[in-house]
Parts: C-alpha cells; sequence; structure tokens
C-alpha cells in the first residue's frame, strides 16, 4: 500500500492557486486542463463600457486577385501590407488592433478629435502602401473602411492553468463598423451619423442610390444608413 501511494504521489504535480495555495493533482488532470482553457474575466483588465473610436478595414479586389495568383505571391503580398499595417498602428499608438486576413479591426480607447485625426491618417497611410504594394504585385487592390464612435466593452478571457490569454472588444460600434466598410468603394473612408455629427460636421452625405438594401439581419440601425458620410475619398483606377 505505501509503494502504491509512493506512485500515486509521483505521478502528481503541485497546482498553484490564485489564492496562493498549493494542491496535489494528477499530472493527467494537469495535462488536460492546460489544453482547455477557462473562460474567465481579468478584473485588472476588464475596464467596461468606454466611448471609443471603431476603424474597420478591407482590400477591395484582393479575393479576386488572390484566387488567381500563386499562393507564395499572395502570402508576399499579405507580409508585405501586414508589416506596413502594424508599423502604422504602432506610430499612431492605437489601443488594440485585430489582423483579419486581408483586412483589420483597429481601435482607440478614447474617441477625441486626435484619435479621429490619427484613425483619417493611419487610413491614408495605408491606402498609399496598399497601392503600393499592389502596384508591384500586377494587383488592382485598393483600400476602404469605415470610422464609428460607440461604447464599447474591454474584456479579457483567459486559462488559469495554460496561461493563454484573448483580449478583444464588444460593442455595436464594431458591428456597424464592419458593415459600413463594405458600403465603401475603393479609397473611401466612411463614417457614422454620429462620429461626424460630434467631430467632423458638414462632411458630404454617401448618396442614396449607394446604399444597399436593407436587411433584419446583422445590418446597422436605419440612421446608420440615412446618415452615412464620406470621410476621405481618393480616386482609384
Amino acid at each position: 500500500m505505501e509503494d502504491s501511494a509512493l506512485t500515486s504521489r509521483a505521478a502528481c504535480v503541485d497546482l498553484d492557486l490564485p489564492t496562493g495555495e498549493a494542491v496535489l493533482v494528477e499530472a493527467e488532470v494537469v495535462a488536460l486542463m492546460e489544453r482547455t482553457p477557462v473562460s474567465l474575466r481579468d478584473e485588472k483588465y476588464d475596464k467596461g463600457y468606454r466611448d471609443a473610436l471603431a476603424l474597420c478595414i478591407d482590400l477591395r479586389g484582393f479575393s479576386t486577385w488572390s484566387r488567381d495568383a500563386e499562393p507564395p505571391t499572395v502570402a508576399s503580398f499579405l507580409e508585405r501590407y501586414s508589416q506596413e499595417l502594424l508599423a502604422g498602428v504602432n506610430w499612431f499608438a492605437v489601443s488594440y488592433y485585430k489582423l483579419l486576413g486581408d483586412g483589420a479591426l483597429v481601435i482607440w480607447d478614447v474617441a477625441s478629435p486626435g484619435a479621429v485625426d490619427a484613425a483619417r491618417e493611419l487610413f491614408r497611410l495605408l491606402r498609399e502602401v496598399v497601392e503600393e504594394v499592389s502596384s508591384s504585385y500586377g494587383s488592382t487592390c485598393a483600400l476602404a473602411g469605415a470610422l464609428t464612435v460607440d461604447s464599447l466593452y474591454k474584456y479579457e478571457i483567459f486559462g488559469e492553468c495554460s496561461g493563454l490569454k484573448y483580449r478583444d472588444y464588444l460593442g455595436y460600434g464594431i458591428n456597424s463598423a464592419f458593415r459600413l466598410q463594405s458600403m465603401a468603394a475603393p479609397g473611401e473612408l466612411l463614417t457614422s451619423p454620429a462620429l461626424a455629427l460630434r467631430f467632423v460636421p458638414g462632411l458630404p452625405r454617401l448618396p442614396s442610390e449607394r446604399k444597399p438594401l436593407r436587411t433584419s439581419l446583422k445590418g446597422p440601425k436605419d440612421e446608420d444608413y440615412d446618415g452615412v458620410s464620406i470621410l476621405e475619398a481618393f480616386p482609384h483606377a
């Protein structure tokens, strides 16, 4: 019995708890726990709802071009584009970003005139980058996007044992940024009526013929359709 107890103990590890205590757990159980993140909120990171800016950008024409291009060429294109995108994100001191294939979501925690100016400058910079990279690869891709302001929820989930962490934001402002960017023409940055009214009044409105049909699923609110403004517009061949 004593040998059996020693063998069992040898197959266990000390697991440190958040309380500072330790508990003896079988090694197989710990290995399983490390592969299974536990959804918990980190109160040090969880800042609740805040008035923030959400910039959603996308490459127009990328899907069609990448379908016919060789995979190494597509990978090289995305690598150059992503490097420039990350450089711009670091330069303009954004609060959060998420790469989404040929698109990206960028967030500034504080909605301010300075943050709006930074978002516009970032869009201009990336538009030029896309134009340059596209030209060198024989592509006609162009940048398009949308900028919104809304209360966003900042949160983190993590696995206590694995140490894995995932940070993200929730809020209607993100959803509307994605929907509005789908309405943008190549080289165009659209903005929600709330942002235009608050920070840059007097912008030209999006022509009515360019508004898509309303749907009951996942679309912007009616006031977003009716008041979309053009924040930046650059000609694209």
